[in-house]
């Protein structure tokens, strides 16, 4: 017969040997992650520097802070955090785009960490795992993890502030939890102008959570909002903002809502199904084998909220004529991950080889997507000098003109053309942008090395009767020749061979 007191002593052995696996466990998850991190983002890494990078890449080098901060003023809408990061990894690294986008790099990898920290605590080694690779095969993660934008620094905030909060809501994590949200919020404010939107689930939360306990929680609501004074920064951004014509296929509308949350399943579909058809056929968990989920009814609230943000944000913003793109919302694309997570491990209780498996299947659709991804080559420069090398070659799209100042060579670059017309632009394309703000003869007059001409349309064909266009029909120099009657001929096309997202084809225009 056992006593109580052996009873007692055989459970406290099998806990400490249950906690043993557990961090075991842990720390060869987290191994195996970090090999998989480092194996995508070296593959990921490899894309095309493009025109959004470049414009963190100009002003992170600015000659002085005071500078960079009139050039974020005058030419981009996000607050200085991305260019300072950016300007400090280039001192260490170099000028390169490595350097460019290590703060990216990192900044994403402890956004996974922190992700996967929080759903272990709240569902264990298994279902952590695979979220962090839910997250990592949507169709955001890799494409923001190695791009010089603030939306990495996004989503490492978040993750960070969801962590802490967490910690402080529901663990007693006590000051030094509080000095995480604290910093976590003040970072989120900084990060980017929509960034700010996340805090609401977190408000949202606290307030479910004082009605559940009928206690406020000063200390915790304090960390919450005092930080949010960073965001007095963002007025002057949000006042030049308003000042953009935007064309009309990018301005926030009620179709922008669906296609944000097809747009958070289309990447990792397939290979979704298949998972969720692993951890239905192969056996179920036994009972007490693996831990429940942790969740409150804050922690519910938190997630919803999140996922209403893309709904919230688009009803904003189709008021104030404003453009929406799915990275604004982010953070609601990690809730939707962890959101899978809790229903797959509620409603389907998997066992840890159907997790094992699964997880296989998302590293396997995860390795495939970033792996296609490949830097795109350029144009090649022979292509430019045997097609009437004497002509001038006008780029039809501002971002195109930007792109190719930064990587064809200065004899194309003695050539290259931008043109102005602030008219035209806005009755072909429905917009200033690149004519008023982000204009390229602004930023040369600011300092910023471009070593292409800006000329305005007028000047321009008055002076040249036969020139190259580099470009897409729907650029508004292509419409407005055609429609004054000049002939527009179509000399090469390159839909796959260049990496200029706005340029497709070579034109030779001629005037009569």
């Amino acid at each position: 017969m056992v006593t109580p007191a052996a009873e007692q002593q055989i459970e406290t052995g099998l806990d400490v040997k249950i906690r043993r696996n557990a961090r075991l466990a842990f720390w060869v998850i987290f191994a195996a992650l970090t090999a998989l991190y480092i194996v995508c983002t070296l593959l990921e890494a490899r894309r095309f520097v493009w025109f959004d990078e470049l414009f963190t890449y100009d002003i992170a080098r600015a000659s002085s802070l005071h500078q960079l901060w009139h050039w974020v003023l005058r030419f981009d809408n996000n607050p200085p955090a991305v260019y300072v990061l950016s300007r400090l990894s280039m001192a260490v690294v170099g000028p390169t785009p490595l350097g460019l986008r290590l703060p990216s790099i990192l900044e994403f990898y402890l956004a996974s960490l922190a992700i996967f920290l929080y759903v272990r605590r709240k569902m264990g080694n298994a279902i952590g795992c695979l979220t962090v690779l839910f997250l990592w095969a949507s169709h955001f993660a890799f494409a923001y993890a190695t791009e010089a934008r603030p939306y990495a620094l996004v989503v490492m905030a978040f993750a960070f502030l969801l962590y802490f909060w967490d910690s402080a809501a529901h663990y007693q994590g006590g000051t030094p939890s509080l000095f995480g949200v604290a910093i976590s919020t003040a970072v989120l404010s900084s990060a980017h102008v929509f960034a700010p939107l996340a805090l609401l689930p977190f408000l949202v939360a606290e307030a479910v959570r004082f009605w559940r306990r009928r206690t406020p929680d000063y200390p915790l609501w304090s960390a919450l909002l005092l930080p949010t004074a960073v965001m007095l920064v963002d007025i002057p951004l949000i006042r030049a903002y308003n000042t953009i014509l935007l064309p009309p296929q990018i301005r926030a509308s009620w179709g922008k809502i669906g296609i944000f949350f097809y747009n958070s399943f289309a990447t990792f579909g397939k290979a979704l199904m298949l998972a969720v058809v692993v951890l239905l056929v192969l056996p179920k968990a036994k009972k007490g084998s693996r831990p429940m989920p942790k969740f409150v009814a804050e922690d519910l609230a938190l997630l919803a909220c999140l996922l209403l943000n893309p709904i919230l944000l688009n009803l904003v913003l189709m008021w104030r004529h404003g453009n929406f793109f799915d990275r604004y919302c982010i953070t609601s694309s990690v809730a939707i991950c962890l959101a899978l997570a809790l229903l797959l491990s509620i409603y389907l209780r998997p066992g840890y080889g159907a997790i094992g498996l699964a997880s296989l299947v998302m590293i396997a659709s995860l390795v495939h997507g970033v792996s296609r991804d490949l830097e795109l080559p350029r144009v090649d420069p022979l292509v430019w000098s045997t097609l009437r090398p004497d002509l001038p070659v006008v780029a039809a799209s501002g971002m195109t003109f930007y792109e190719m100042n930064h990587h064809e060579d200065p004899g194309l670059l003695s050539r290259l053309y931008y043109l102005k017309d602030r008219a035209a632009a806005i009755k072909y394309e429905g917009t200033n942008l690149l004519q008023d703000f982000e204009a390229p003869d602004e930023m040369k007059s600011a300092g910023i090395p471009l070593a292409g001409k800006v000329e305005s349309y007028r000047s321009f064909v008055a002076q040249h009767r036969e020139f190259l266009v580099f470009g897409g029909l729907g650029d508004w120099p292509i419409q407005k020749l055609r429609d004054e009657g000049a002939t527009v001929e179509v000399l090469a096309d390159y839909p796959y061979q260049t990496p200029y997202r706005a340029g497709a084809r070579l034109y030779l225009i001629t005037l009569h």
